[in-house]
């Protein structure tokens, strides 16, 4: 019988924590999804992430959660696999030093680091 990696999905994994949590899981044996708004950057973490951890099962997304529509679209994305999705780490998050809004007319520290994740969750 074969075993099935779980699958995790992981926001803001280029960078900071997101970087380490994913390093921690792709470690631990899962098959990773990097969600990420900057791809060129992510691309080079996962390159360095597979060097460090010998798991070749990581892949890079794009997820921007300043955009509802980008957000739906990721879900549906990962929803169509049909796959269990074993672990879902919202990681990312900005703090914007002045009042920015997106093209959802939020404030972009709260569509960031509130209502995408709540979305994508």
């Amino acid at each position: 019988m074969k075993m099935e990696r779980k699958l995790a999905v992981i926001t803001g994994a280029d960078g900071g924590m997101g970087t380490e949590i994913t390093r921690a899981v792709a470690l631990a044996g899962y098959r990773v999804v990097m969600a990420c708004c900057n791809l060129e950057k992510a691309e080079m973490k996962k390159a360095q992430l597979i060097k460090d951890t010998g798991n070749r099962n990581i892949e890079v997304e794009f997820i921007d959660l300043a955009s509802l529509a980008s957000v739906a679209a990721f879900a549906e994305k990962i929803c169509a696999r049909g796959e269990r999705l074993t672990l879902l780490m919202n990681n990312a998050g900005t703090m914007e030093t002045g009042r920015h809004y997106t093209e959802d007319g939020l404030e972009r520290t709260v569509s960031v680091n509130y209502v995408g994740p709540y979305l994508l969750t």
